[in-house]
């Protein structure tokens, strides 16, 4: 921003009011952060109820339906 009002300055001309927001947006981009987790806990194998089993049945054979379809409309 500051580059912005400095170079309106030397050349006379007014300040370009876009150009000074897309480098704030680009500043708030550059600024984001990532978290990032380090310890991994295990705790457990399997489904918790019968509701997930049927969903994840029911989501596998779903998948396999997409996928044979697949295979037979690029042939």
């Amino acid at each position: 921003m500051q580059e912005e009002t400095e170079r309106a300055q030397r050349s006379g001309k007014p300040v370009d009011v876009e150009a000074i927001e897309r480098a704030l947006l680009v500043e708030e981009d550059e600024s984001e952060t990532s978290v990032v987790i380090g310890m991994w806990e295990f705790v457990g194998v399997g489904w918790s109820n019968e509701g997930e089993v049927e969903i994840a049945t029911a989501a596998a054979a779903r998948a396999r339906e997409y996928a044979q379809v697949r295979a037979e409309t690029r042939n």
